[in-house]
């Protein structure tokens, strides 16, 4: 290898490039994706008081009070 790296290492060096840039293409898209959420999530409008103080309120999504 031109650089003094054997030719293990340069195969070693090689793969971590392509994993690295690899995974950032996924790293990107849920970036982008937890983005919109969260932009979503700002647009809401709060609940008042009265809303949020009911106990049907307070109940993770889907769950349903017996």
């Amino acid at each position: 290898a031109p650089v003094g790296l054997s030719l293990l290492d340069d195969q070693i060096l090689g793969g971590i490039i392509m994993w690295v840039l690899g995974s950032m293409m996924y790293f990107i898209g849920a970036f982008v994706i937890v983005a919109a959420w969260l932009r979503a999530e700002e647009r809401k409008k709060p609940l008042t008081e009265e809303e949020w103080a009911q106990n049907d309120k307070m109940l993770a999504t889907g769950i349903q009070k017996r």
